[in-house]
């Protein structure tokens, strides 16, 4: 095997093995980029090594990722973040809602009603997980909705233009005087599937050569 080609198949295989953690915010020092969507230009703030919000508006509100995760990413990985919920009014009635959006689709995957208490929440990026394809953010999460396929996730996977977590759970807000309605989330993280042993093995192969190569040459 030539020189030029194992430095290809280690390309490829450290490729696979970098994209095992796509994008993360933890919020150690600030809201990393995260804003407020559809939500009468709420502020996001920065507490407590994470980030809250208040719902003002009467459709779905959202928190918005930074451009850091909107790299093209492999379907098998996960979407997933601790999220906590506050109300002094209206109790929330929805459950914890993540939205992708790229290639012309919108997806959305919806989890258990959220509690006071930090929960993670993960969303599997996989065919089967619960993924339904919608017009826009604004849908209702309906059984009668369409799953995704497969390829429409991976196109939306390999096109991506928005990550959001839902912070709209009760259907009372700050804006409509029914009560509070806020959302806090931590460590938010978008990962890849993780690399298969055989791309390890091929990546352990690659040095081996290369290193039988170097010896020959420096003898």
């Amino acid at each position: 095997m030539s020189a030029s080609a194992l430095h290809l198949m280690l390309s490829t295989a450290l490729l696979a093995g970098s994209a095992a953690h796509a994008a993360t915010s933890s919020f150690d020092a600030g809201a990393e980029g995260w804003i407020s969507v559809n939500n009468d230009n709420q502020p996001v703030v920065w507490t407590d090594f994470a980030i809250r919000v208040d719902d003002k508006s009467d459709g779905w509100a959202y928190l918005q990722a930074p451009v850091s995760f909107l790299s093209p990413v492999a379907a098998g990985g996960v979407f997933s973040f601790d999220l906590r919920h506050a109300y002094d009014g209206l109790a929330p009635a929805y459950g914890v809602r993540a939205a992708l959006t790229g290639g012309g689709f919108t997806l959305i995957a919806e989890a258990a009603i959220p509690s006071s208490a930090w929960t993670r929440y993960s969303f599997a990026l996989a065919e089967g997980a619960g993924w339904r394809s919608f017009s826009d953010t604004q849908q209702p999460y309906r059984n009668n909705a369409p799953l995704a396929s497969l390829a429409t996730l991976t196109t939306v996977l390999a096109n991506l233009t928005g990550v959001y977590i839902a912070t709209d759970y009760t259907d009372g807000n700050i804006g409509n005087g029914r009560g509070l309605d806020r959302t806090f989330i931590d460590n938010v993280a978008l990962t890849a599937p993780v690399p298969e042993p055989q791309t390890w093995a091929m990546f352990a192969a690659g040095l081996a050569a290369l290193g039988w190569m170097a010896r020959r040459r420096r003898t």
